[in-house]
């Protein structure tokens, strides 16, 4: 009987793969919330909103990563407020030219001077999946040449390192 997973590195690749995909799912479900600054609800229930930290922050635990949430932010984050964040709650700094599907960017509002991280998402297959204050819902859209040039930092959840235990081992 041989495995048909043959080592570790496999394994870790199929479980980084799930909670991936996972990911992307959970941020799909959000797709149409309102936009609301400080939102942690999502659906379009009364109350419901989320904000790009909200959305951030669902999606981490809807794949068992239990992020902080702090709320004493302002609509538009100072300076290294996002990247300290994100350092906080224990999210893995990637390469920007690294990213892949499933990883949460921090990205600037526009390609001005002024490259402040103002704004999160994360990467999907498609593009983008955000809350966005001028569209005043989650969306996911296509990640142009304008979005890409925004990308600033690139952090994946700690899960996707993490091989579960619960995943059987096939054999033949």
């Amino acid at each position: 009987m041989t495995d048909v997973l043959s080592g570790p590195s496999d394994r870790s690749c199929l479980a980084e793969a799930f909670y991936r995909k996972n990911a992307i799912l959970a941020a799909r479900f959000c797709l149409g919330t309102p936009f609301r600054h400080q939102g942690r609800i999502p659906g379009q229930k009364p109350g419901a909103g989320l904000d790009c930290v909200g959305l951030i922050l669902y999606v981490g635990r809807r794949i068992g990563c239990a992020l902080d949430d702090h709320r004493d932010y302002r609509r538009f984050p100072r300076p290294g407020e996002l990247e300290q964040a994100a350092q906080r709650a224990g999210l893995i700094e990637r390469a920007v030219t690294a990213a892949l599907p499933g990883d949460v960017v921090l990205l600037a509002l526009d390609n001005s001077l002024d490259n402040s991280l103002r704004h999160a998402g994360l990467l999907s297959e498609q593009g983008l999946i955000h809350a966005c204050g001028r569209r005043g819902r989650v969306v996911e859209h296509r990640l142009d040449q304008d979005w890409r040039d925004r990308l600033r930092r690139v952090y994946a959840f700690p899960q996707y390192y993490t091989f579960p235990q619960y995943i059987p081992h096939y054999k033949e």
